[in-house]
């Protein structure tokens, strides 16, 4: 497109286009997740209510938006906040027994998110047939990115719905009560969740927190000679 003075204008990069979004904006993280619950622990209405109180403790019940289901014997989380309370959130849940959450895998975490889906944190528990964890990963042909992608774009259509109905009539939880007749083709089933903590293809809470969160120590070749090389004189 031409100026008033016929030059032609500079022509913005996609990165630019990207930072002018995010201009004057806390970039959003996403994570998401999949668990078995541990019974043993505590019950399964126990998983909700230990990350409402660890959001009240942190105090940042309004940064944190998204859903927790409790289906059966697993539970599938999507967390929507700054990178740090992210991380701070699963570290917590790798050391709170409390959080009665085992064989956690993290399957998707995005940065730099331009907005919000969820329009605020919910959890609900959602009774459903019981799968054995592992019975369908033998049979399960699907390559893992598309797994992943379908689960967890079928959980943002539900954030989408639900921010509909929060901006229309101003309460959400008529639609969270019903999610089992109102959303049921994009639920995740336990088939598919037991696939997801059986399968080695998703990282681990610790091998997550290993490779994003734990400290990088960078061993350099010269580090291993004896003597040591003298260092470069410019």
């Amino acid at each position: 497109m031409a100026d008033d003075g016929g030059n032609e204008a500079p022509r913005l990069s996609l990165l630019e286009v990207i930072q002018d979004k995010l201009q004057n904006k806390e970039p959003i993280t996403r994570l998401f997740l999949v668990a078995k619950v541990n019974e043993l622990g505590a019950s399964r209405a126990d998983v909700g209510a230990w990350v409402r109180n660890w959001l009240k403790k942190e105090q940042i019940e309004k940064d944190v938006t998204g859903l927790l289901l409790t289906l059966g014997p697993f539970c599938v989380h999507i967390l929507e906040s700054s990178t740090r309370n992210i991380v701070s959130y699963l570290r917590a849940i790798q050391v709170d027994k409390d959080a009665s959450l085992e064989d956690v895998k993290v399957l998707c975490c995005t940065e730099q998110n331009p907005h919000r889906v969820f329009p605020t944190w919910a959890s609900r528990l959602l009774s459903v047939q019981g799968a054995s964890l592992g019975t369908e990963l033998e049979h399960d042909t699907t390559p893992p990115a598309d797994a992943v992608w379908t689960t967890y774009s079928n959980m943002l259509k539900i954030g989408n719905r639900i921010s509909t109905v929060k901006q229309s009539l101003g309460s959400i939880d008529g639609l969270l009560n019903t999610l089992k007749s109102q959303v049921s083709d994009l639920l995740p089933t336990n088939e598919q969740l037991a696939i997801f903590l059986a399968s080695p293809n998703y990282l681990t809470l610790a091998d997550y927190l290993d490779v994003y969160d734990a400290p990088v120590h960078i061993l350099l070749e010269n580090e291993l000679v004896w003597p040591v090389q003298a260092g470069l004189t410019y």
